[in-house]
């Protein structure tokens, strides 16, 4: 078994013929596999997540950070896949704390597994014409 992640890495903006208009946006993206015992990552996995915050506690100016799909400044914020021997694979939902933050046991177990390939894809993201 296997953990691939994938993390959105820089953009830049292209634009069409006209020089003005842009026309799209080209990205790169970092997947990363990672093999060895995932026996702490599973244990991370299984954990519950924490209780979100109350709708009172931003009005004492403790917000509530954005939900565990979106990048909280000074984490890394990857996507995640576990893959079997056969190349299947699942996403699995990462547990997050009471700030919505994936919870640091799940990133720590990712972190210490050995990286065993490291590839970069550019993608064309075309903006939608209206």
């Amino acid at each position: 078994m296997a953990v691939v992640t994938c993390s959105g890495g820089s953009g830049r903006t292209y634009f069409g013929p006209d020089g003005q208009q842009p026309a799209g946006t080209a990205v790169v993206v970092e997947e990363v596999r990672r093999e060895g015992d995932l026996r702490d990552l599973l244990t991370a996995l299984s954990e519950h997540s924490d209780p979100q915050g109350w709708w009172i506690e931003a009005w004492f100016g403790k917000t509530r950070q954005p939900p565990s799909g979106h990048c909280i400044s000074g984490t890394t914020c990857p996507l995640l896949w576990l893959v079997d021997r056969d190349g299947r694979a699942i996403r699995p939902s990462i547990p997050v704390d009471r700030s919505g933050a994936d919870k640091a046991d799940a990133r720590h177990a990712i972190a210490h597994l050995p990286i065993v390939s490291r590839v970069e894809h550019s993608l064309d993201v075309p903006t939608a014409s209206g």
